[in-house]
């Protein structure tokens, strides 16, 4: 802490307020105040909490006791550069108007972001999804179009190449009219960071906007791509596992299309990983497993099979 603190004091930048939260550090209180007392600083602020807070919960608490413009985050352990606040002043002053914002927030915080990025007239760049509801989308959407910006959700899978084949095989009519189609994805969520509590993840906490249904949202998105819209859309699902969370870790979607029905299974409480899919049709049938990226296609003239 001492040499966190060494390295703020040490830019030289008097505009600054140096917040110290000590996350269920009671018993270490006298501590912490004399090492704060040792430095000498007006700018040094320290508060407290008598019981240990979620990692997200006590970044927030220290943000709330902030009033400045900016926030910077720091663990006790870590240390600025020399002249670090002179570089990131350049930087600001130099971008104050970026041509382009990535969003990487929970889930249940990207709106508030994207809505201020569309009113600086900043394209936007955002994690998938989009929200963890659709509160103020159309005056968002109505807002991006009018100022003719871009906006992308990173949707990455729609550029695998496998997965990009088969889009081409789809269009193309290669596999016909399509009869069935059957999307899996399972993980284990608490082996994702070993390095840190799985249950205060964004996934596995509803009011960041958690879920499997959301934080696996790739396959639906896959399904739109190939198929559009469908006619109706059913879903099952629950906390089946026996770690308890307060968002659904299996789902069970069902998308009704005019001639099909497509079946979409999620689950990030599984003990193994897979990802895979089909799609069968009149002239053909298409699938890809992740695990080994092996890739398969069938029809009447064709056959290939492909691991990369």
């Amino acid at each position: 802490l001492r040499h966190a603190i060494f390295t703020v004091l040490e830019q030289g930048y008097d505009n600054l307020q140096l917040i110290i939260f000590g996350n269920g550090c009671s018993g270490r209180d006298t501590e912490l105040r004399e090492i704060i007392a040792s430095q000498n600083c007006k700018q040094i602020e320290y508060y407290s909490s008598e019981s240990y807070l979620p990692v997200t919960d006590s970044w927030n608490t220290a943000i709330n006791y902030a009033d400045g413009d900016y926030v910077l985050l720091m663990g006790d352990d870590d240390g600025l550069a020399p002249d670090y606040f002179s570089q990131i002043n350049t930087l600001v002053s130099r971008f104050d108007n970026p041509d382009l914002i990535v969003i990487s927030t929970p889930s249940a915080l990207h709106f508030e972001v994207v809505k201020k990025a569309a009113e600086r007239n900043i394209n936007i760049f955002i994690e998938k999804p989009f929200s963890h509801n659709l509160d103020g989308f159309s005056n968002f959407e109505n807002l991006v179009l009018e100022k003719n910006l871009y906006f992308f959700i990173s949707f990455q899978r729609r550029f695998h190449p496998y997965l990009r084949k088969i889009k081409k095989l789809i269009d193309s009519d290669k596999l016909g009219k399509i009869i069935a189609a059957n999307f899996n994805v399972a993980s284990y969520v608490p082996a994702w960071h070993p390095y840190e509590d799985y249950k205060e993840l964004y996934a596995c906490r509803a009011d960041l906007g958690g879920g499997v249904l959301l934080t696996e949202i790739h396959e639906l998105d896959l399904c739109y791509w190939y198929f559009g819209l469908p006619n109706y859309a059913s879903c099952v699902g629950g906390n089946y596992s026996n770690i308890k969370l307060d968002v659904e870790d299996t789902t069970h979607v069902t998308l009704e299309y005019k001639d099909f029905v497509v079946q979409v299974n999620l689950c990030f409480m599984q003990q193994h990983n897979r990802r895979d899919l089909y799609i069968a049709g009149t002239n053909g049938y298409v699938e890809w497993n992740a695990v080994g990226n092996i890739f398969k296609f069938i029809n009447k003239g064709d056959c290939f099979m492909n691991l990369l």
